[in-house]
Parts: C-alpha cells; sequence; structure tokens
C-alpha cells in the first residue's frame, strides 16, 4: 500500500485511493477487452479481474471509513486548511509545513509506490490443476472415490450389489442421506472433504463467481426447510436437497 497512507493528510489518503480505484477500474477494462485464446487464459483473466476488484473493494472500505468521519479529524482537516479553526491562517500553513517536514525527516527513504507494484499482471498468476481437471473444465474424483469404496459401511455391502467402479461413483456420489451418523465418523470426514474440494475447484476455475453469496443462501434455505420439517426426518432431508437444487441454478 501507498507510503501516503502513513501521512497524517487525511484528504491526500482520500485522493490516493481515489487514484488507486480508477486505475484498478482501468486495468480491469483493460483486461476484460483481451481475447483470450483458450480456456486456461480465460481462467487466468478471471483470476487477474478478481484480484483488481479485491483491491477495488479495500479501496472503497478505505474511503468509506474515511469519509464516515467518526472520529471528526477529516472535517477538522478541512476547517483548518479553510482557516475555520484558526483566524491565524499563515500559522497553520507553517504548522502544515513543519509537519510535513518533520514526517520526510523521520522517513528519508520514502519511495513512492509505482501502479505496477500494486497491480498484478497475466504473468502473476498461477492457477494450478491436475491432468484430470483439465485446466478446470472438470472434477478430478479419483482419490474420493477410493475413500469412498473404503468406507467401513461400504465395504460391508455385498459385492453383487454395489459395482465399485469409477464411472458408477460419479453417477451416485453427490446423492445423500440423512443417516451419516449411522455410517461413523470416517464418512463425515469424507463429505467435509469433499464439500472442502469442491469449494477450492470452484474457487480455481470461476473465481468471479460469488461463492459466498451462493453458500450463504443455500445454508440458509437449508435452515428454514429443516426448521419446517420434523427434525432428521428423510423428508425433511429431500425437501433441503430440492431447494438446494434451485439455489444452484440461480
Amino acid at each position: 500500500f501507498r507510503v501516503l497512507e502513513m501521512s497524517s493528510t487525511l484528504l491526500e489518503q482520500a485522493r490516493s485511493f481515489h487514484e488507486d480505484v480508477e486505475r484498478l477500474e482501468k486495468a480491469t477494462v483493460e483486461i476484460l477487452l483481451e481475447h483470450a485464446k483458450t480456456h486456461k487464459d480465460t481462467i487466468i483473466q478471471a483470476h487477474l479481474v478478481n484480484k483488481y476488484l479485491t483491491k477495488v473493494s479495500e479501496r472503497s472500505k478505505q474511503l468509506a471509513d474515511l469519509y464516515r468521519d467518526e472520529d471528526g479529524a477529516r472535517k477538522e482537516e478541512i476547517n483548518a486548511i479553510a482557516g475555520q479553526s484558526s483566524p491565524n491562517v499563515f500559522s497553520i500553513f507553517y504548522d502544515r509545513l513543519r509537519e510535513i517536514k518533520e514526517y520526510h525527516r523521520k522517513f528519508p527513504n520514502l519511495t513512492v509506490e509505482k501502479p505496477e507494484d500494486f497491480i498484478p499482471t497475466l504473468e502473476d498468476i498461477e492457477v494450478f490443476f491436475t491432468g484430470e481437471e483439465g485446466n478446470g473444465k472438470f472434477l478430478d474424483l479419483h482419490r474420493f472415490f477410493e475413500k469412498y469404496i473404503n468406507l467401513p459401511h461400504i465395504k460391508k455391502i455385498p459385492e453383487h450389489s454395489f459395482n465399485s467402479d469409477y464411472l458408477t461413483y460419479l453417477k451416485i456420489y453427490f446423492k445423500f442421506d440423512n443417516n451419516y451418523k449411522d455410517k461413523g465418523p470416517e464418512y463425515v470426514e469424507y463429505l467435509q472433504e469433499l464439500v472442502d474440494y469442491h469449494i477450492d475447484f470452484l474457487d480455481r476455475s470461476q473465481p468471479l463467481f460469488p461463492k459466498d453469496k451462493a453458500l450463504q443462501k443455500m445454508d440458509e434455505e437449508f435452515q428454514d426447510v429443516w426448521k419446517e420439517g420434523t427434525g432428521s426426518s428423510a423428508s425433511t432431508f429431500r425437501k433441503c436437497q430440492r431447494k438446494w437444487k434451485c439455489v444452484r441454478s440461480t
């Protein structure tokens, strides 16, 4: 962040933050206008835009705090510049000049941050996918398949009633019931790792997707349906599943 943030001049901080936001918005437009040649290039562009938007959000919050002026420091500074806090305008000017000189005396080697120092480029973005994930096109569930077929309650199922191949697993892995407590802690751990992987894959493959908002909406829908149901009944769980499908389609 800019050295100016350490300065006592709140108005200069605000000017600097506005300048950063403008530069970041311009950089965002420029990268969106570039034509991505491959799917991987598209993902890298999305990650870069996400970084830009994150920094814009950070600067905007800092600006909002400055303009909110809860401690009245900004208003006091404006009054001082306008000469309203003291009839002696020249005294205020020289006091400010003395503060600036003292500041630079304490920090003689300060350098002004260049735009390229805080605005990343395409070369700065690294996104990693496994070979099976195909640069974010597919899920790689092989390790979850291995863990699933080795779960204690799955091992008890007769071989003739469960075709333990990867393609079959892909057709059933997203179908759950609410009797997870009867399947042991290993199954709960498997489910948590599966959820974590999907969230991580979403972050890597679709960085601009409003993940937090979608997850919050899904959780709210779940809590509403759960309260309407009868505890841990299967019917309540199925209603929750239907709700989740609606959320995913929005």
